[in-house]
């Protein structure tokens, strides 16, 4: 897909949108009409992330499903998702776009922590939401700094701090070595794991290495980990280095306890290209269920995923995990404007999306994981448990 096209859900309609207070007792926002709502997202459709694409599309499709449905309270969803190409002057110029062209009511999980940043505070000034960001990092929960931001994935703080709390449980006295990208994303997880580890912090942690996302292989420090002597590794790596980071331990022959943060602990798209033999007995955290995992096959929620990806994005794998996150994102997105009503001004629709209480989406979440948001904690995913891979399925263990 080019830089300049993008996809849009559901027909053009032409009905006026109605200002609040408009006549028949609805009240609209920007974006809004009797038949209508028009929500915007910008990801990499190219350049170096556009496996990220796919996630999008499993989002579009889904509107596309409500649409010819009939909609959510009678109103059609159209969702114009944009490509940035995960370059943050790109993500300003198009969300620009979305804005004060295409008028969207609300910017809607676009993807990417620096991308997400980037418009943050345009979209805070022009007071307009930017609800579930695909980022677990801080600064987008932040309501007074940023009240009109949402993020959507877990604290980035709070999985270092599950950890923390993992070993301490299980592995006290612990050797340890961190892995970590140098980046918002392995800073955050590295912050939340040494205030949970507390004072044990300086005793346990023995040896810690940074890599670069640019870097193209991550081996060396692999060895230097290696070599320190620890016993327990935790992986703070994403993608393309979470996979060799699997591969080289298990071909130096460092037998850690290994810990993979959860955006990459993940069977389809991580252990199957590493290769399963050398994935067994690790440890990761996750918020929703691995679609590739048979534990979960005959579960009604994720029967009737696997015939939604059949239907409507059968040229991508259903057993990718981020697809089924990014499904149940838009579920619950769709919760939130199906509560919203007539009401459906901006402001509405963000104390709705910060004050949800126990949402399940379709049993699709792990056990003991339900989303609550508040007004001072709005992370839609606010909670993952810890489990162990034993080289089919994963073991859940509980939240420590």
């Amino acid at each position: 897909m080019t830089i300049n096209r993008r996809t849009v859900i559901a027909s053009a309609l032409t009905a006026p949108f109605l200002q609040p207070g408009a006549a028949s007792g609805r009240t609209y926002d920007q974006g809004v009409s009797a038949t209508e709502i028009k929500l915007g997202q910008t990801t990499a459709y190219s350049g170096p992330v556009s496996g990220a694409a796919s996630m999008k599309r499993v989002q579009v499709a889904y509107f596309d499903k409500l649409s010819a449905e009939g909609g959510i309270n009678g109103r059609k969803v159209s969702l114009i998702s944009l490509d940035d190409g995960y370059s943050p002057p790109k993500t300003v110029e198009v969300t620009r776009k979305l804005v004060e062209s295409d008028e969207v009511f609300a910017i809607f999980n676009s993807f990417g922590t620096p991308t997400s940043a980037a418009v943050q505070r345009y979209l805070n000034i022009k007071k307009v939401p930017q609800l579930f960001v695909s980022s677990g990092a801080a600064r987008f929960n932040d309501p007074v700094s940023s009240p009109w931001s949402c993020p959507a994935l877990p604290d980035l703080q709070d999985v270092g701090a599950l950890y923390a709390r993992f070993i301490l449980n299980k592995f006290p006295g612990a050797k340890i070595a961190i892995l970590f990208q140098n980046d918002d994303f392995g800073k955050d997880m590295m912050r939340g794991l040494k205030q949970g580890l507390g004072s044990q912090n300086a005793n346990m942690v023995i040896k810690e290495v940074s890599y670069e996302s640019t870097e193209p292989t991550i081996d060396s420090q692999i060895v230097t980990l290696k070599s320190s002597g620890a016993d327990l590794f935790i992986n703070l790596s994403t993608g393309r280095a979470t996979v060799q980071s699997i591969k080289r331990v298990f071909e130096i022959g460092w037998k850690p306890v290994h810990i993979v943060n959860g955006a990459f602990g993940t069977i389809f798209e991580v252990f199957r290209p590493a290769g399963l033999e050398k994935t067994k007995d690790i440890y990761s955290s996750a918020f929703v269920k691995d679609p590739a995992d048979p534990t979960w096959f005959e579960d009604s929620g994720m029967v009737e995923y696997f015939e939604f990806m059949k239907k409507y994005m059968p040229d991508v794998s259903m057993y990718n995990r981020t697809s089924l996150s990014s499904y149940v994102t838009a579920q619950a997105m769709a919760h939130v404007i199906r509560l919203a009503g007539d009401d459906v001004t901006r402001a509405n629709v963000m104390r709705i999306a910060t004050s949800l209480t126990d949402l399940r989406i379709r049993d699709l979440l792990m056990p003991g994981v339900t989303i609550n948001t508040t007004p001072e904690k709005r992370n839609l995913f606010g909670k993952e448990v810890m489990a162990q891979f034993n080289g089919e399925r994963w073991d859940v263990l509980g939240d420590f």
